[in-house]
């Protein structure tokens, strides 16, 4: 139907184990883009969410993330340091393309209460077509994030010192990817 745009499919993917491992995970989930009109829309990569204002090049909106979590199983690295949850994000966002060149920006505030945090994500891109059917997309991108964030996944308390046997230390706030 006009109104819906639905796309599914399969996505393989190599990732750190958890935030800041050198270990990799091999793993695959299903892909999943469904948009209807230009208001709403729900994907993998921004969640679900609306767009608030829309034009051709041009949109802004808040939307819903979820967030995996951590567990000290996860690698030898983790023994003494707790569990992470999982949670959801919720998040303003902007973008706008000129032609091949486009920019986002994206503000994520943590309303799980795992790590009372937020982050600040900013995008540039271009994207190209090289023949009818292939286009190459290239994204240079940078997440700022807060001392809540980062001392969640980063940090160690006196406490996990004392039962991982690292050393203490104390994350702030800064460049996370």
């Amino acid at each position: 139907r006009a109104d819906w745009s639905i796309m599914l499919g399969g996505l393989g993917a190599l990732r750190p184990k958890y935030k800041g491992s050198n270990q990799y995970d091999l793993s695959g989930f299903p892909f999943t883009d469904i948009k209807y009109k230009r208001i709403f829309f729900l994907n993998f990569r921004e969640g679900v969410g609306i767009n608030i204002l829309h034009a051709p090049n041009f949109r802004t909106g808040i939307a819903f993330n979820f967030y995996g979590g951590r567990d000290e199983d996860d690698s030898d690295s983790l023994k003494g340091l707790h569990d992470i949850d999982a949670g959801f994000n919720a998040g303003a966002f902007g973008s706008i393309s000129f032609g091949k060149f486009s920019a986002k920006i994206k503000f994520q505030q943590d309303i799980s209460n795992n790590h009372n945090g937020f982050s600040f994500t900013g995008r540039l891109g271009y994207r190209a077509s090289l023949f009818k059917k292939l286009i190459m997309s290239s994204n240079l991108r940078a997440t700022f994030a807060s001392d809540n964030y980062m001392e969640t996944y980063f940090g160690v308390t006196d406490a996990q010192s004392s039962s991982s046997g690292l050393r203490k230390f104390k994350a702030e706030s800064g460049m996370k990817d």
